[in-house]
């Protein structure tokens, strides 16, 4: 359904350079055409949510991305419009992701109002488990998976102990077996935020 909230725009990354869309083609008038995008208005205010692992957030989505894409130039559906959709229309309840996505959490709420949605889910955004230099692992920078780790010949509870030291669950690397590992996370200052939140 088309309302005042949606236009077009025709910018392009270069144009942007850098995450806050300035709305330039909010005023423009242009029409819905190929190699067009649709953007969302982003009025002012504050979301605010509280994150089971991280704490207490508060997030501007306009001062922080601005008008927000919805469908880029080539026809794509973004992620930030399509796993809101999916959220809302599955009934997602819980959204266990990497920390590096939860500045998209604020902007994400918002475009769920918009949207008709009540309430919204929980949230946990993880540690990520990154390399000695501080970046995250990527398999598009062809980094170790679980896979290449069974292959070089560890266990399954010494590729579990190091991924548990990597995100601090555990003070240094040891085998840590499956069924443990809950025990361990339990114990921990995540854990403990987890279970205060689930006991409310």
């Amino acid at each position: 359904r088309r309302t005042h909230h949606v236009y077009a725009c025709e910018c392009s990354r270069k144009h942007i350079a850098g995450e806050r869309y300035d709305g330039f083609c909010r005023d423009r008038g242009l029409t819905d055409a190929s190699g067009r995008g649709l953007r969302l208005r982003v009025g002012e205010g504050v979301e605010t949510f509280d994150d089971l692992l991280l704490g207490p957030i508060e997030q501007e989505p306009a001062r922080q991305c601005g008008d927000l894409l919805l469908r880029d130039r080539d026809g794509n559906w973004t992620y930030q419009f399509a796993v809101t959709v999916d959220d809302m229309v599955q009934g997602v309840t819980d959204v266990i992701r990497g920390e590096d996505l939860a500045s998209s959490t604020g902007r994400q709420l918002r475009l769920r109002q918009m949207l008709g949605g009540s309430g919204h889910p929980r949230f946990a955004h993880h540690p990520l488990i990154r390399k000695p230099g501080g970046e995250k692992l990527s398999k598009s920078a062809a980094d170790s998976g679980v896979r290449e780790l069974r292959q070089l010949g560890l266990t399954p509870e010494e590729v579990i102990g190091r991924a548990a030291a990597a995100v601090g669950l555990i003070g240094q690397f040891r085998p840590v077996a499956a069924h443990h590992l809950a025990d361990i996370f339990k114990d921990s200052p995540r854990g403990e935020r987890i279970h205060r939140a689930n006991s409310r």
